[in-house]
C-alpha cells in the first residue's frame, strides 16, 4: 500500500479499502478513487476521459490565427500578456511549434530575422523552444521577440518548410 500520510487518513483508506482496484479510474494524485464514482473534473471530463472541448482545426486556420495574434500584439500591448501567452502557446502545440530537447546544452546564438527566414526546420523550432522555455526564467523575452519580429521569422520559415502544415516531429 501507499505511505504518503494522506493515504493513511481513516476515510481515505475506508475508500481505497472499499473500492474494487479493477474498476478505479485516474482521479488524479490525491483523489483516490471513491467508491461514489464522484471524482476530480478536468475541462469538462473525468481525467481518464479527453477532454470534450478538444476540437480538430484546419492548419491553415490555425496558422492564420497565429499569425493574427502576433499581429495583435505589434500593433498594440495587451493589457495582460499572461492572459496572450496562454492564448498563443496552445496554438502553438496544435501546429507543433513547440518541441521538447535540451535547450540549455544548445549554445548556438539568437539569429537575426533575415537569418530566421532561412533557417532549417530543425533549427527554426529548436530557437522557438528555447525562446518559450527561457520565458518562464526571463519574463517578458517572449513577448519582446514576438514585437522585433524574430518568433514570426522563425514561424514563417516552419510554415514554409511544412507547406502550411503542421510540424512533424523532428526533435
Amino acid at each position: 500500500m501507499v505511505s504518503h500520510r494522506f493515504f493513511m487518513k481513516p476515510i481515505v483508506l475506508g475508500v481505497l479499502y472499499r473500492s474494487d482496484p479493477k474498476k478505479r479510474k485516474n482521479y488524479g494524485m490525491y483523489n483516490a478513487s471513491p467508491a461514489n464514482e464522484c471524482g476530480t473534473r478536468n475541462n469538462g471530463g473525468l481525467l481518464n476521459e479527453k477532454a470534450k472541448t478538444m476540437e480538430t482545426r484546419d492548419p491553415k486556420t490555425l496558422w492564420n490565427d497565429l499569425f493574427k495574434m502576433f499581429d495583435s500584439m505589434l500593433l498594440e500591448t495587451p493589457a495582460d500578456e499572461f492572459d496572450f501567452r496562454m492564448q498563443v502557446t496552445p496554438l502553438m502545440h496544435s501546429l507543433r511549434l513547440i518541441q521538447a530537447f535540451n535547450w540549455p546544452a544548445w549554445k548556438v546564438p539568437y539569429p537575426t530575422n533575415e537569418q530566421a527566414r532561412q533557417m532549417s526546420l530543425e533549427d527554426a523550432l529548436k530557437h522557438i523552444f528555447r525562446i518559450r522555455r527561457q520565458d518562464r526564467f526571463e519574463e517578458g523575452l517572449f513577448d519582446m521577440t514576438i514585437k522585433s519580429g524574430l518568433i514570426p521569422a522563425l514561424c514563417l520559415a516552419v510554415k514554409k518548410h511544412t507547406n502550411g502544415g503542421i510540424a512533424p516531429k523532428v526533435l
